[in-house]
């Protein structure tokens, strides 16, 4: 177990860096080169990692429900590193799954600030308001396929952290 965790940071890691290289290259005119569409979740929650992994300030989080029966993904958390801000937003129901709840405490004294609200509108990672991972799915996908849009904006990014800050107002803590 030890071994396949080794594994999974060290992969993390590879795909940050790897992902680094990719934006310290230089830019071209075609607006595609800021548009990514990611059509399996793996793959969305390495890209995630990576993102998140280069924030220098903020990383937002909102993130919907699975479907009905199924639990939320294990690990979704994020590396959280001194002097970056981690907010995530997550649906009320999250609260009734008992190894969700679990975690919740000891993500909390790791730095991460969590706060709950009925429903989100769409799951989404943006970080420092430039760069954001949109789902398209109507629900938090857990594993398989789905499609999740990466862009590196800074316009859309900031008014979606503007729309989270609002969501972010109205949220509350989990109940002890």
């Amino acid at each position: 177990l030890a071994d396949q965790a080794d594994r999974v940071e060290d992969t993390s890691r590879l795909v940050a860096d790897l992902f680094a290289r990719y934006y310290d290259a230089p830019h071209g005119d075609d607006p595609f080169d800021y548009v990514e569409l990611i059509r399996n979740s793996e793959a969305a929650w390495a890209r995630r990692d990576a993102i998140t992994a280069g924030a220098e300030k903020e990383v937002a989080q909102a993130r919907k429900l699975p479907p009905p029966g199924v639990a939320p993904r294990a690990g979704d958390e994020v590396g959280v590193r001194e002097g970056v801000r981690y907010r995530c937003l997550h649906e009320r129901g999250f609260l009734a799954h008992a190894r969700f709840r679990a975690r919740l405490a000891e993500r909390e004294r790791r730095g991460e600030e969590i706060r709950f609200v009925p429903e989100v509108a769409v799951s989404m990672c943006v970080v420092d308001r430039r760069k954001c991972l949109l789902s398209l799915n109507r629900t938090g996908v857990v594993s398989g396929q789905g499609s999740w849009l990466v862009l590196e904006h800074p316009a859309l990014a900031s008014m979606l952290t503007d729309a989270f800050e609002v969501a972010w107002e109205l949220a509350e803590p989990a109940q002890p």
